[in-house]
């Protein structure tokens, strides 16, 4: 428990200095979310951005079109099936929910993206398979998602999901610069899983969540742990995990994770590596959480010390080491 907790705690100090995870969010921001009309802020295509691909970038602007829709898709979807911790849920374009918003503050919030690049700077990143990273149009017309963006370098720019009303009240970062639809949930299920912690009790405050985890953590040997196998360092081998993590492991195809999200598996937790904010870019945390109900198990950047930052990056992102595995079975 101590290794934990002092990671954490670490962690945490660090994160309110560089609002890395968790805003501040108190009980008075709780109560207006939980009595306020949900607002999906639907993104609409930029008409200047529209205007200047359609005339130079036909492709891009077919590309930059199925980034807005997708994620529209991914985080309404989101919301539909996962989101409970409030009872209106509404659905508007960006100018109808921003008038909303300014002529009915007491009675809306907000939920959208932020934090990402404009599109005309990141829109033509192509996944590691070589093909356009986030959405795409499929010929059939549907909406397609390419899994390898992940594993795609972006600059250290990082995605948040937010609730807001006129200021930030609650947000949290996202796996990927292109929000998934597994992403999306993930991000849903984290920021009701923190306010649903803080509305439980008028005594629970975010500097008493690392204990929180730390609680929590315990159940994570009755979990399946899956891990995307492409996150692991090529050196760890499975079958001698066990020696280092004695809880059910298992390494698999992303895939296997997208079903445990979608569906709500209570059988498995699984790992999220997520980009938050550094000294000087971007660091990896690592993030446990419960495939049903975003319950979080375990939060550490491993090897975080003041002054961290990724300045130079060669891979995708930091692979997780035999040692990383140690760390999350916590005594």
């Amino acid at each position: 428990m101590t290794r934990l907790m002092g990671s954490v705690c670490l962690l945490y100090a660090l994160s309110l200095a560089a609002n890395a995870q968790f805003l501040n969010t108190d009980q008075k921001d709780v109560g207006k979310i939980k009595n306020s009309t949900l607002l999906l802020v639907l993104e609409e295509p930029d008409p200047k951005i529209v205007s200047k691909l359609s005339k130079k970038y036909p492709k891009a602007l077919e590309d930059y079109q199925a980034q807005i829709a997708g994620r529209n898709f991914a985080l309404r979807y989101a919301l539909e099936n996962h989101w409970d911790f409030s009872d209106k849920v509404e659905f508007h374009p960006e100018a109808t929910a921003f008038d909303l918003i300014e002529k009915k503050p007491d009675e809306y919030v907000l939920i959208s993206f932020g934090q990402y690049l404009e599109y005309e700077r990141i829109g033509l990143v192509n996944g590691s398979d070589g093909h356009p990273a986030g959405w795409s149009v499929a010929p059939n017309g549907e909406l397609t998602y390419n899994p390898t963006t992940k594993y795609t370098v972006l600059s250290k720019e990082i995605t948040t999901l937010e609730i807001s009303d006129t200021k930030p009240l609650v947000s949290v970062f996202l796996p990927s610069a292109y929000p998934s639809l597994p992403g999306a949930v993930y991000g849903v299920q984290q920021l009701q899983y923190l306010l649903q912690y803080l509305a439980a009790d008028e005594e629970n405050k975010m500097s008493k969540f690392p204990k929180q985890i730390e609680e929590d953590n315990p159940e994570l040997k009755d979990r399946v742990l899956l891990i995307d196998q492409n996150d692991v360092d090529p050196r760890v081998v499975a079958e001698e995990l066990a020696e280092v993590y004695p809880y059910p492991v298992q390494l698999v195809d992303p895939a296997v994770i997208r079903e445990a999200i979608l569906t709500r598996d209570a059988r498995y937790a699984y790992l999220q590596i997520v980009s938050t904010p550094g000294e000087r870019g971007s660091i990896d945390t690592h993030v446990i959480v419960d495939a049903a109900d975003g319950k979080i198990y375990y939060y550490v950047t491993p090897g975080l010390g003041v002054g961290s930052y990724s300045a130079l990056i060669s891979d995708y992102r930091t692979r997780i080491k035999e040692r990383h595995f140690k760390s999350y079975a916590v005594d």
